[in-house]
């Protein structure tokens, strides 16, 4: 019960260190053409919190290790969220790797993360907010999969954008 209580609070601070709202500067919003599904909040399990314990671990494991003689701040959550949006559009081998690293099946993680972020604590003096989004070049012959856009705006609250990359 005191590991699960030790993750539980981990977590929570780990989180917080993620929060902060991304402002757009540029690109045309299609958020406004997504249909956003509502999902179910679903309980968390021990085995979701390990998994998110061990990948924050191995994170600032690997981190330190590229610069042991510096300081680094690494919001997990962050990482994570990033991590598992683009693993939604990845497929076999590439989703297969996505998924060990991540540390969950993708279809579980997908879930467990939106209700995860869905039930951090809120008040009028502490609000917890993302600002993930996803940023598509605007050009002829250049599509993305509508499956991998409708997830990650269904279970990450995603803003889609539009943007000439090429432009100076």
């Amino acid at each position: 019960m005191k590991l699960k209580k030790l993750v539980s609070c981990l977590l929570a601070c780990l989180t917080f260190t993620s929060c902060g709202v991304m402002k757009k500067e540029t690109g045309d919003s299609l958020t406004a053409s997504a249909q956003k599904q509502e999902m179910q909040i679903t309980e968390l399990n021990d085995e979701f919190r390990n998994s998110q314990m061990q990948f924050a671990v191995n994170l600032f494991q690997n981190t330190c290790a590229e610069s042991p003689d510096k300081n680094a701040l690494i919001a997990p959550l962050s990482v994570m969220l990033a991590l598992s949006m683009t693993a939604n559009g990845a497929k076999e081998e590439t989703k297969s790797q996505m998924e060990m690293v991540l540390g969950r099946n993708l279809d579980f993680l997908n879930q467990e993360l939106y209700s995860y972020v869905n039930t951090l604590p809120s008040s009028k003096k502490a609000k917890f907010s993302t600002g993930n989004s996803i940023w598509i070049k605007n050009t002829d012959g250049f599509s993305v999969n509508s499956e991998f856009l409708q997830t990650d705006v269904d279970y990450y609250n995603a803003e889609l954008y539009l943007e000439d990359f090429n432009k100076s």
